[in-house]
């Protein structure tokens, strides 16, 4: 059974519907039903027209208003009506009149496509967009079965792809934003962490705001414009925030947070550069550091994406960077600086992840930065297993290696001391087997016994018939 269709799915359906039947477009709000109309007008190269039936005031705000010209009473088409040119017309929001009057007098262009003796053009559409009735979260006029009956009825859930791909436009929506959502889809609709609160007429709002198509293009355009005023400045994290929680609520403004600002850390401190300082002047250094140093210390976290970041770029270029004596100097100088920036837990997570996979290759970039930056190695004076803290990584995953690799050092531990331990009783054992062997032997030669049936065993003690009368 078909429940809801996506929009992608509807931009197909539309092409078969024909023009004179009107197509009722119900879904929850922001999800973008009236911005996919005026896309599909656009598409099809026909003139559009939008109206807001919950904000008209009487029926004339979309029907027209008549007068009286010479003494007989004329209807004057509303400003959007054209006699010629073929029209799509979307009437938003159609359950949520003010009037149940102005209800009927839009169901009444619903039926017939014209207004008064006034028919759309032929080809002309109309769309109507609507909010479900089921759920109360909305106060709306419910549609009766004969209204209802007037329609090709669309009930749409949210579709990602298509609004990736038809929508959140490059360079009109902000990219991190567009990233974001392609990485988590899931976060393009979605309620807050809130309870629904009735109304006075019964209905339910929530308390805290949606995260909706409509919300995230409204903050989309908020950052546009932050952005073109900071220029390439790091904006501090509450500033993002504050912006972001208006539209998508604070908890999931949060989560985006981060992801914005470690992309905007990461497009203004530029690694490469800070370690080799080709390419940056003083001043660009001196500016991205701060830059570095300001935002470790409002989200500590922060440190994970340069310290990554840094011993990557020594693993994958080491053998072009350090070819020249004088530039490994200048790139252990800036390690050390850059390293020592970050909170103890990142550098042991730099050791585990990065440093301690280097041993086995004596040629590795730790050892050739050491010797020209000998307080390198002090920075690691801490970084052994049991100073590494879980929480040191910023993914559950990451947590969960740290974990087992404190568990598999444990079991190695024990492991090894059980070795250890066998390993002293065995040499006991063979000691003791040695010496009672050697004194059989002295007692068959001395005393003239038989030891034919004895035998020593692994803890040193005799077995056989002869063993009491020896033991005497």
């Amino acid at each position: 059974m078909i429940e809801q269709i996506t929009f992608s799915e509807l931009d197909d359906v539309l092409l078969d519907i024909p023009p004179e039947v009107t197509v009722l477009l119900l879904g929850p709000a922001g999800i973008g039903k009236s911005a996919f109309i005026h896309s599909w007008a656009r598409k099809q190269n026909t003139r559009f027209y939008y109206k807001n039936c919950a904000e008209m005031l009487d029926i004339g705000d979309l029907l027209g208003r008549n007068s009286v010209v010479e003494g007989v009473t004329v209807n004057n088409p509303p400003p959007w009506y054209s006699a010629t040119e073929k029209t799509i017309l979307c009437m938003d929001e159609i359950n949520r009149c003010g009037q149940n009057s102005i209800l009927r007098g839009c169901m009444g262009l619903v039926l017939t496509q014209s207004i008064a003796d006034l028919k759309l053009p032929e080809g002309s559409r109309v769309i109507c967009a609507a909010n479900p009735e089921e759920g109360t979260y909305y106060d709306v006029i419910p549609f009766d079965l004969a209204q209802s009956n007037r329609f090709f009825v669309a009930e749409l859930k949210c579709d990602t792809d298509y609004w990736l791909k038809n929508v959140a436009i490059p360079g009109k929506y902000n990219q991190a934003v567009i990233d974001f959502i392609t990485k988590y889809p899931d976060y393009l609709h979605q309620l807050s962490n809130s309870s629904a609160v009735a109304t006075a007429t019964g209905a339910k709002y929530y308390r805290n705001v949606l995260s909706t198509p409509r919300s995230w293009e409204a903050y989309s355009k908020t950052l546009n414009n932050m952005e073109r005023r900071l220029g390439d400045t790091v904006p501090e994290r509450r500033t993002v925030e504050i912006r972001g929680a208006g539209y998508i609520g604070p908890v999931l403004a949060g989560s985006f947070v981060s992801y914005y600002l470690d992309r905007r850390m990461a497009g203004f401190i530029k690694v490469p550069a800070l370690l080799t300082g080709d390419g940056i002047t003083q001043e660009d250094r001196e500016k991205m550091l701060a830059e570095f140093a300001r935002a470790i210390k409002e989200d500590p976290s922060r440190a994970i994406d340069i310290v990554t970041e840094i011993h990557s770029y020594l693993k994958m270029y080491s053998h072009r960077l350090f070819s020249k004596k004088k530039q490994i100097s200048v790139i252990a100088e800036n390690y050390y600086t850059l390293m020592s920036m970050c909170p103890q837990e990142y550098i042991n997570m730099a050791y585990t992840n990065f440093i301690s996979q280097l041993f086995d290759d004596p040629n590795n970039y730790f050892n050739q930065m050491y010797p020209a930056k000998p307080e390198i190695r002090s920075l690691f004076d801490r970084s052994t297993p049991a100073n590494i803290k879980p929480g040191a990584h910023k993914t559950a995953q990451a947590r969960a290696d740290i974990e087992q690799m404190e568990t598999d050092l444990a079991r190695a531990r024990q492991e090894n001391q059980i070795l250890r331990d066998a390993l002293d009783r065995r040499q006991i054992s063979n000691r003791n087997q040695t010496i009672v062997a050697s004194n059989l032997q002295t007692l068959a030669v001395d005393d003239d016994i038989d030891i034919s049936g004895l035998s020593v065993q692994s803890d040193g003690t005799l077995y056989g018939e002869a063993s009491t009368a020896w033991s005497k």
